[in-house]
């Protein structure tokens, strides 16, 4: 008797064990095992949040308590990681089932799409897949849609409004000619676009480009690439911006966008200084590196204010990964 009683204990301890970790409202569990990405899977840090502020680690829940907060949530991903997508959209499930109904914009897409989405989402409302092919998706240079479709489907399938948030190609290609005197002037100026970065700022852009590029990015197109980054972020600030009084927004874009000190944070609070942002950095584990702070670029917090561990898309060298496109640089920058 006395057995049974313990065993019946004990599984309702795993039962509630299990539901403790279930997200607000009906949003279910959180992303973790089995993974998508194969590599660092048994990682001690996979599938954890670090509040870089506190130094602390927090449950998803005890994550989302402070985000359905929050005015502006950022949500910076490794583009072609299929984990990180399905974390973003178990959030917007989690904010919607917390009552909230932010826009979410999307870096994926462009102005010169928004007639083809708003055409396709009139008559198929909750149609993704319908939404990639009206848009083109397969000929934008983004990783395939699969990936992005949990994302898209949670704001879909809660009727939640959808915004392009990078520039037009139009916009694009008026930065590679002429840099940011071809944009719009009052859209320069209210972002102080015009104004040249400290040197040591500009600087550790340039060694990051680099790095990024792999030593491939030509000298003379480095003042170019950055111009193109800083008015990306500057236009999903904007973005954001226009659509706070619909109850907030969510921003799908890059790691590199949701940083705090030189992202979109940076121009949203130039124009709303109030603004209160929450900014998650979604990060690779990586072998070896068993501890928060020894992940030395996003420690600080500066860059983000949650991490949350994911384990890797691959063991593989970006530089050889994707040398022949790198190669291409030395023709001439894409700023893709």
């Amino acid at each position: 008797m006395i057995a049974g009683i313990m065993r019946c204990a004990s599984w309702l301890g795993t039962l509630l064990a299990s539901v403790s970790c279930v997200g607000p409202g009906s949003a279910g569990l959180a992303p973790g095992p089995p993974w998508q990405a194969p590599s660092g899977r048994e990682h001690v840090l996979a599938g954890r949040i670090w509040d870089v502020n506190a130094g602390e680690f927090l449950t998803p829940r005890e994550f989302m308590e402070r985000a359905q907060t929050s005015r502006f949530l950022l949500l910076g991903e490794k583009h072609d990681h299929p984990d990180h997508h399905l974390i973003q959209a178990w959030i917007i499930r989690a904010l919607v089932a917390a009552g909230r109904r932010p826009v979410v914009a999307f870096e994926m897409f462009s102005p010169d799409q928004v007639p083809a989405m708003r055409r396709q989402i009139a008559s198929h409302p909750r149609d993704a897949i319908g939404l990639a092919r009206a848009v083109r998706w397969e000929e934008s240079g983004w990783p395939e849609f699969a990936l992005y479709q949990p994302v898209v489907e949670a704001a879909l399938s809660a009727d939640l409004v959808l915004q392009a948030a990078n520039l037009s190609r139009m916009e694009l290609d008026g930065l590679r000619r002429n840099g940011i005197v071809s944009l719009d002037k009052s859209f320069v100026e209210r972002f102080g676009l015009a104004q040249a970065l400290p040197e040591d700022r500009y600087r550790v852009l340039v060694e990051e480009i680099q790095r990024a590029h792999c030593g491939y990015a030509p000298e003379d197109a480095l003042a170019g690439m950055i111009d193109v980054q800083r008015a990306r972020d500057a236009r999903m600030a904007a973005v954001l911006r226009e659509v706070v009084e619909l109850d907030g927004a969510v921003l799908v874009a890059g790691a590199g966008h949701a940083r705090h000190d030189r992202g979109v944070p940076v121009y949203l609070l130039r124009v709303q200084p109030d603004a209160h942002i929450l900014s998650l950095g979604l990060i690779e584990v990586e072998a070896g590196v068993n501890t928060p702070i020894e992940y030395v670029d996003v420690a600080e917090p500066e860059l983000f204010d949650y991490v949350w561990f994911t384990p890797r898309v691959d063991d593989l060298d970006p530089c050889e990964k994707f040398r022949d496109r790198l190669e291409q640089l030395r023709d001439g920058p894409t700023l893709e």
